[in-house]
């Protein structure tokens, strides 16, 4: 998965946090071609908790100083993927199968669901707030 333009949302800070992600994605993809998930699997779960428990914590900030609208609901969707990760990360150590796929398939659809579409209504009002 490669970062482009539509995937921003014009605040620097964010859109680098974002590319993180996607590096995550990418990290697993690359080991799912190669043969080598159940090497990379564990590691990426780790990062991945670590970093959205980071990024979302920011953007909730960044939301709180600026007086987001609709932080309630932006922060539900992100404990939605918390919730979800922590229970991959059951299944994985509980030795599910196919966890990978079903990993995968969970942050494409958070990145063209919440990230594509949610996280781009912050994008004027954080702009017009200053945030960067």
């Amino acid at each position: 998965m490669t970062w482009n333009s539509a995937m921003s949302v014009n605040v620097e800070s964010l859109d680098a946090q974002h590319r993180t992600l996607i590096a995550l994605i990418n990290e697993l993809g690359d080991a799912m071609n190669n043969g080598k998930t159940d090497v990379v699997i564990g590691s990426v779960l780790s990062k991945l908790i670590a970093y959205t428990q980071f990024h979302f914590d920011y953007e909730e900030n960044c939301m709180v100083i600026s007086c987001f609208a609709h932080l309630d609901h932006h922060k539900c969707e992100h404990d939605g993927l918390k919730k979800k990760v922590k229970s991959l990360e059951k299944d994985f150590l509980a030795g599910k199968a196919n966890i990978a796929d079903e990993i995968m398939n969970t942050l494409q659809q958070w990145l063209h669901q919440h990230i594509m579409e949610s996280d781009k209504q912050y994008s004027p009002h954080f702009i017009q707030n200053g945030i960067q």
